[in-house]
C-alpha cells in the first residue's frame, strides 16, 4: 500500500438497508452452503465483486455489501474499528439469514476484516483467500520519515473523498493493534496471492497456516488483483466451494 439456507431458489437477490439499524446495503446471490463473503478494500464498494458474485450464484450464496459509511450504506454509527466493522459485517449476516458455513474472500483492507472474524469464528470458516492483503508489519518497520511520508500521500489521496473513505483511512494504522499477534487458525484453508505491483510477499508469509489445502501464490498484476486475475482467483473460490461442500 505504500503509494471480501434461507435462500432457497436460484437465482435469488437480496437487497438490504436496514441492518438493525445500521443502516448496511448488501446483496444476496444464489442459494445454498457455502456461503462466499466478499470483502472490499480500503473504502472499496460491493459492485467491484459482480463478476465474481453473478458467476458463483449457481454453486453457492454469495454475499456483497458496502461497510458503513461506504458507497450506498449510511453513515457509519460506530469508530471504524475492525472489531466493530466485523461485529457489522455478522449483524448482517444474520439479518440476511446466512448462517455458516462461510468462505471468506478479502482485499487489501478488507484482509484485516476477514482475518479477524476468522479468528473470532474459525469453527464458522471453511477457507479463506486473501487477495493482496494489507501488510501491517511493513509499517513497523517504517522510519519515522517513511511513515510521515506514507500518511500524507494517503492524506492527499483522499482528500475529496466522501468521508466514510476518509474514516476508513484515518482508521486504518491504527487498526494494526488488532491484527498484531493473530495467527491464522489451522482448521481450514487459506490462499494467499501477492501481487507483484509492491513486493509484500514475506509479509504475506506472516499470515500464512500449514493446513495441507493452504498455498500462497504470487500473481504477476496490480494491488487490484481482484480486478485483473479474475479466471484464478475465481477457480480457487470454486475450489473451496466443492471443498466445503465434500466436508
Amino acid at each position: 500500500m505504500k503509494k471480501a439456507w434461507l435462500l432457497l431458489f436460484i437465482p435469488v437477490l437480496s437487497c438490504n438497508n436496514n441492518a438493525e439499524q445500521l443502516g448496511i446495503y448488501s446483496e444476496v446471490k444464489g442459494s445454498g452452503r457455502p456461503t462466499v463473503i466478499f470483502e472490499s478494500g480500503m473504502a472499496g464498494t460491493f459492485d467491484e465483486w459482480d463478476r465474481y458474485t453473478d458467476s458463483l450464484s449457481t454453486l453457492a450464496t454469495t454475499f456483497a455489501y458496502d461497510r458503513s459509511g461506504i458507497g450506498k450504506s449510511d453513515s457509519a454509527q460506530l469508530p471504524r474499528t475492525i472489531p466493530n466493522m466485523v461485529y457489522e459485517l455478522r449483524t448482517e449476516l444474520i439479518n440476511q439469514g446466512l448462517e455458516p458455513p462461510y468462505i471468506l474472500v478479502g482485499h487489501s483492507m478488507g484482509s484485516y476484516i476477514s482475518r479477524y472474524f476468522a479468528f473470532q469464528y474459525p469453527n464458522e470458516v471453511k477457507a479463506m483467500i486473501l487477495i493482496d492483503p494489507s501488510p501491517n508489519r511493513l509499517y513497523d518497520e517504517y522510519s519515522e520519515e517513511e511513515m510521515a511520508d506514507f500518511i500524507s500521500y494517503g492524506d492527499d489521496a483522499l482528500s475529496d473523498s466522501p468521508q466514510g473513505d476518509i474514516d476508513e483511512w484515518e482508521a486504518y494504522l491504527d487498526n494494526r493493534k488488532y491484527m498484531r499477534g493473530m495467527h491464522t487458525p489451522e482448521k481450514f484453508p487459506v490462499t494467499i496471492y501477492s501481487g507483484t505491483e509492491w513486493d509484500f510477499w514475506e509479509y504475506h508469509e506472516d499470515l500464512m497456516n500449514t493446513h495441507p489445502e493452504s498455498r500462497h501464490i504470487e500473481l504477476e498484476g496490480s494491488h487490484a488483483l481482484h480486478k485483473e486475475r479474475f479466471e484464478k482467483i475465481f477457480s480457487q473460490i470454486v475450489e473451496y466451494i466443492e471443498l466445503a461442500k465434500t466436508h
